[in-house]
């Protein structure tokens, strides 16, 4: 495929479009129905508008579990000052201030998490949780079976990009449109 073709697929401005462009480039069938899939994701205005920025937004949503399994943990009682002998220099250890600190981050982080999921119907909450937290497949889980699967992948990319939003990136994903 020629250059100008890849050019012309990318400024498709709608399927029809997309479709002319990709059969005037010779492109098969199967290929032609994966990028009218792609680009129906992609016109979402629900779309990140880069694939590395919702990767990262996926494994961020993903540490939910270990998050919520730390907070559940009580903060470990820490002695004053070294117990070696050995002085610690002119730095100041403050280890429970630092271990609130850090858990005041996670908590901030599982409050978007649980504040992104409330903007998904209860219908889809527990098949779009299944599928972000834990990869549960949209075609193998019985949990998918009673809603069509563009419905659970307009769910799960709303779900996404609250969180994406949440975290502030909001000003990032309006300048990756603009490209």
């Amino acid at each position: 495929m020629s250059s100008e073709a890849l050019i012309k697929l990318e400024r498709a401005e709608d399927l029809a479009k997309l479709e002319k462009v990709a059969r005037d480039a010779g492109i098969g069938y199967k290929v032609i129905d994966r990028l009218k899939k792609e680009y129906t994701l992609k016109s979402s205005k629900y779309y990140l508008g880069s694939d590395e920025l919702y990767r990262e937004t996926l494994y961020f949503i993903r540490q939910y579990p270990e998050y919520v399994r730390i907070l559940q943990e009580p903060m470990a009682g820490s002695s004053a000052g070294n117990q070696d002998g050995i002085g610690s220099g002119h730095r100041v250890s403050r280890p429970t201030e630092m271990q609130a600190i850090n858990r005041a981050e996670l908590n901030h982080r599982v409050n978007i998490i649980d504040k992104a999921i409330r903007v998904v119907p209860m219908d889809y909450r527990d098949g779009v949780w299944n599928h972000v937290i834990y990869q549960a497949k949209y075609t193998e889980d019985e949990i998918f079976f009673y809603a069509n699967i563009n419905t659970w992948k307009l769910w799960t990319q709303r779900f996404v990009y609250e969180v994406a939003v949440q975290r502030g990136h909001g000003p990032l994903i309006e300048q990756l449109r603009r490209r």
